[in-house]
């Protein structure tokens, strides 16, 4: 008798954990179909390196484009189209919150390395993106600068890793050969991306690790 109230919660929580494996191995078979079938482009980046106990090491990626100015963005000839969805602006205040948490698509040049933006499409507009572009939310908005999320926030390397972004952050440390830093991102038709590689001054991150390894 005391056995019998212990099977449903076994059954319950194995079907618990395989509904959690299921959905991770989603994840991971939808980063791979974008992988495989999105166009190659490279971003800029301005990173920094934290540390996430959970996941392990990491670089957190901030892509150039995700921070645009739009004065200067328009002044440069690129466009702004905003949806008919969107509020109109309050009398006397920020203009550009009411930007924020709204769809967006940032369309990016057709060719380039790294590749520049083009147009930003916010809210139903962002249905009309033309590709290659990036799908994204706006963030936050303020002084006329918009932060998007294009959801290219981290590239992990391993812990006895060589971490480039350590020339960036220390100026007076080894200036002149201070690394460039892009990402390769694919990106399919419809604006999904997933991280391909980091480069460093153009060499995909695991042949510069095991460079620089060598060297010291």
């Amino acid at each position: 008798m005391s056995e019998m109230p212990t099977r449903p919660r076994t059954t319950g929580w194995l079907l618990a954990i395989l509904a959690q494996l299921a959905f991770l191995g989603w994840l991971v078979a939808a980063q791979e179909r974008t992988l495989a079938a999105g166009e190659r482009v490279v971003l800029a980046i301005a990173p920094v390196d934290p540390f996430d106990p959970l996941s392990g090491r990491y670089l957190a990626i901030r892509v150039a484009l995700a921070r645009l100015n739009l004065a200067e963005f328009e002044a440069e000839g690129h466009e702004v189209v905003v949806g008919a969805d969107v509020p109109a602006a309050e009398p006397g205040g920020e203009p550009l919150l009411r930007f924020a948490n709204l769809p967006a698509a940032l369309e990016l040049a057709t060719e380039g390395s790294p590749r520049a933006a083009r147009r930003l499409l916010i809210g139903a507009a962002a249905k009309e993106a033309r590709a290659p572009f990036l799908g994204s939310r706006v963030l936050w908005s303020s002084g006329g600068v918009l932060e998007l999320d294009l959801g290219l926030d981290r590239y992990y390397i391993p812990g006895d890793a060589e971490d480039p972004t350590l020339w960036w952050n220390r100026a007076t440390e080894r200036p002149a050969e201070r690394p460039m830093l892009t990402l390769a991102v694919r990106v399919t038709a419809a604006g999904k991306s997933a991280i391909e590689e980091l480069l460093v001054d153009g060499v995909p991150y695991p042949e510069w690790n095991q460079r620089e390894q060598q060297r010291r």
